[in-house]
């Protein structure tokens, strides 16, 4: 991004979820300015969401790493709300706790919409589009 900038390429850049990271903003604080990209979690789409990422940052602060709750969400709640419940429904049998997670339909925090597996398996969730404004992550504002 910082090139692109450097040889005035001013167009908008767009991404997937593996670019909302902070080193995105860190290696590139004004030209990511204005970036689009989808994810899977953003705390601002839910009291549930803000809640969950301020727990979990207050709980791993302090280590090597800045806590990034838009990475752990998604293991969190794949576990806590779809993996979890069927191990306790169906104990440790495994076509029935497959089956379980197959049949998944629900509300996850921090996504918008139903989230469940569609015929092939594949978990189909609604992204949420977010911008690089001011230098953080933010809801995306279509101007």
């Amino acid at each position: 991004m910082n090139q692109a900038r450097d040889f005035g390429i001013n167009a908008r850049f767009i991404g997937t979820g593996g670019l909302a990271n902070e080193t995105l903003i860190s290696l590139a604080p004004k030209a990511s300015e204005g970036t689009v990209l989808t994810t899977y979690f953003d705390e601002d789409v839910d009291a549930d969401g803000k809640a969950w990422a301020e727990r979990y940052v207050k709980e791993f602060s302090g280590g090597s790493q800045t806590p990034r709750p838009v990475l752990a969400a998604w293991e969190y709640r794949a576990i806590k709300f779809i993996v979890a419940p069927c191990f306790a429904k169906n104990g440790v049998d495994k076509v029935k706790v497959r089956e379980c997670i197959a049949a998944f339909k629900g509300k996850l925090f921090a996504l918008p919409g139903e989230t469940h597996f569609d015929k092939t398996g594949q978990l189909e969730q609604q992204p949420v589009l977010v911008e690089v404004r001011n230098g953080a992550f933010r809801g995306f504002k279509a101007n």
